[in-house]
């Protein structure tokens, strides 16, 4: 029966269907599909008219209630909800959180959450290492304290190494767990160290553990706190793999650590090695230092050996591995012999970079090469990238090399002069009092001096000279530059001559007095006053040399025709007691010597007058240097 009149609704619905399709009304069939479905949602808006016939199926009850546009009041959804008892109808809608054809999810309490929480980690977890962690961390409660005693912590340590063995490894990879392994490194003896690592060392899991996030700390502990011996055991397993290695985001940390600290320099050379090629990561040869060495020994293999060490340095760079000094290493070795059109390619790759690389030795000469052979626009993202930071740079032992090659083949001096100079005159009290700050002042103002510079740092920086991109003339280029830095050192050094010289600065004195261009009788008026007010100052070996270096340079200004000379002005400024006090000391005698030695006139009648006035004391002392001036003077 049931049959029957389903079979019958269908086919007077789609009578009428027809009928309304044949009067004419609706031209079209899509109207005639919209009034249809807007007579079927008046229907369903009824009440009572759901057939009470049907069997008591929950398909059953929706498909006639579908067919005559009508609910049941049984399957009626309360307000604000649907009913459980039913499927929900297509196109209608869910109740937020619950999922189509499904009951709501039950809502537990808290305390039910946390076990189920629980419950789902020992299910990850295998159950015996589920409670050693536990167990693990209760112990390490104990022993963490500063103030645990050390037979307590040892015992407790003791404890904890019975209660992981066989299961450090897995320990060591979890985020809480691997703590424990740690601070077990840290505290416990070397004995007790030793079972761990002995444990790992067994278990071929050192390289799997540098790449993950958690072992990684386990494996700088080893190095850090495990015997040399066993540092060289986790060197051979990274032997042939530092190439892969230092492109892993979190292993190339701890390959770093032990180039850096812990690796001789036989042991750098085959960790370089492994960036030329698979062949030198398998057969190392321990008297190679250099790329260009390898290539030189195996000329045969030179191309292989550049392809391979191209695309590392491509690869690392482009990864961002480019803060790890034997990265830098590697970049260097590839750019020192590398060909025109790699050469540039790398550059630019490399430029925005260059900040990032030149605090390492090898780091520093990768940064000049890239000054030297990069074009206008490689040199001035360089330069750009050192904003902020030229205070640093100026004052790091590798970094201030930098600078100077940019001083010595950068033709804008202007743009140089604007985005280091200025920085540099900010700063200029902390540049001028570092030991490496002096170096970079200095060569502003006596480039290439080899009286300032030692003669290796000069090897350096004359790799750059005949560079492809620069065009100025070199004199021209100093000049420049001398002349943007003079003002601000010259009022510098007139400020704080008196702190310079208790600091034993001298040479820089003499550097800023004797190169700087622009008035400098302030300056040498405040250092007289310094050298006058304490007569023991000229004593002092290093003074002495700076005053020697300075009044010879008088003879130069001289002839320039400069009216600023400091042997005058030292003449004019001293009293008669100070000189009678130089007469009487050795160094003081050799220091007039020099001042009558400039051969200017003025200057040599302005101390022969003062001279003769002191001719008792000239005539009573017997030191070399005063009876090198009675051979000088003419009474």
């Amino acid at each position: 029966m049931a049959i029957l009149n389903e079979t019958d609704t269908k086919g007077s619905r789609k009578r009428k269907f027809n009928d309304a399709s044949s009067e004419g009304n609706v031209n079209k069939k899509t109207k005639s599909v919209k009034k249809l479905s807007a007579d079927s949602k008046k229907k369903k808006s009824k009440k009572g008219n759901a057939i009470k016939d049907f069997p008591v199926l929950s398909k059953s009850k929706d498909n006639a209630s579908k067919k005559n546009g009508g609910e049941d009041k049984s399957s009626k959804p309360k307000k604000g909800g649907v009913d459980k008892s039913s499927k929900i109808k297509k196109g209608g809608s869910l109740k937020p959180g619950s999922k189509k054809g499904k009951e709501p999810a039950e809502k537990f309490d808290h305390a039910k959450k946390k076990e189920i929480r629980l419950a789902r980690r020992r299910h990850k977890k295998d159950e015996t290492i589920f409670e050693v962690g536990l167990k693990s961390k209760q112990l390490w409660e104990g022993f963490r304290p500063e103030d645990c005693s050390d037979i307590k912590r040892n015992e407790l340590i003791d404890e904890l190494i019975t209660l992981i063995k066989g299961k450090v490894v897995k320990l060591c990879l979890a985020h809480d767990t691997v703590r424990v392994i740690e601070s077990l490194f840290l505290h416990g003896s070397v004995a007790q160290r030793n079972i761990v690592f002995n444990e790992i060392m067994a278990s071929n899991s050192v390289i799997d553990m540098t790449k993950n996030k958690y072992g990684s700390f386990i494996v700088i502990k080893m190095l850090k706190y495990g015997s040399k011996e066993q540092r060289e055991g986790i060197a051979r397993l990274y032997d042939g793999k530092t190439a892969k290695l230092m492109k892993h985001k979190i292993a190339n940390a701890v390959v770093e650590l032990y180039y850096n600290d812990h690796a001789n320099a036989l042991r750098r050379n085959r960790m370089l090695q492994d960036f030329c090629g698979p062949e030198f990561t398998k057969f190392k040869d321990n008297e190679i230092r250099t790329v260009m060495d390898l290539i030189k020994k195996y000329p045969e293999k030179e191309r292989d050996i550049y392809k391979n060490l191209h695309e590392n340095v491509c690869t690392l760079i482009t990864k961002g591995c480019y803060n790890h000094s034997l990265v830098h290493t590697v970049i260097y070795n590839f750019l020192t012999i590398a060909k025109e059109k790699e050469r540039s390619e790398v550059i630019t790759q490399l430029r925005d970079a260059s900040i990032h690389i030149m605090h390492s030795s090898d780091g520093a000469k990768a940064s000049m090469l890239s000054i030297w052979f990069g074009n206008n626009k490689d040199r001035k993202t360089i330069i750009k990238s050192f904003k902020t930071f030229v205070l640093k740079i100026a004052t790091e032992e590798h970094g201030h090399m930098v600078l100077m090659a940019i001083f010595d083949s950068m033709d804008d001096t202007v743009f140089v002069g604007k985005s280091i100079f200025t920085e540099i005159i900010a700063n200029l009290g902390e540049i001028a009092t570092d030991k490496y700050g002096k170096k970079v002042l200095s060569y502003i103002l006596a480039p290439r001096s080899t009286v300032l510079f030692h003669p290796q740092v000069l090897d350096k920086l004359k790799v750059g000279d005949g560079n492809p991109y620069s065009k100025k003339d070199s004199e021209i280029r100093k000049n420049e530059l001398r002349k943007e830095i003079s003002p601000s050192l010259v009022k510098y050094l007139t400020n704080n001559v008196g702190e310079l010289l208790s600091n034993g600065d001298t040479i820089f004195i003499a550097t800023i007095l004797n190169n700087a261009l622009g008035d400098l009788t302030e300056s040498m008026k405040h250092l007289s006053l310094a050298i006058t007010k304490d007569n023991g100052l000229i004593e002092n070996t290093a003074n002495h040399q700076m005053l020697k270096k300075i009044i010879q340079a008088d003879k130069l200004r001289n002839e320039n025709g400069e009216t600023a000379l400091f042997s005058k002005i030292l003449l004019e400024t001293a009293s008669m007691d100070n000189i009678d006090a130089w007469l009487r000391c050795n160094r003081g005698g050799f220091l007039l010597v020099i001042i009558l030695e400039t051969e200017i006139p003025q200057v040599k009648s302005l101390l022969e007058e003062k001279l003769k006035a002191l001719k008792p004391t000239l005539s009573t002392q017997k030191s070399v240097g005063v009876e090198c001036l009675k051979k000088k003077l003419d009474f």
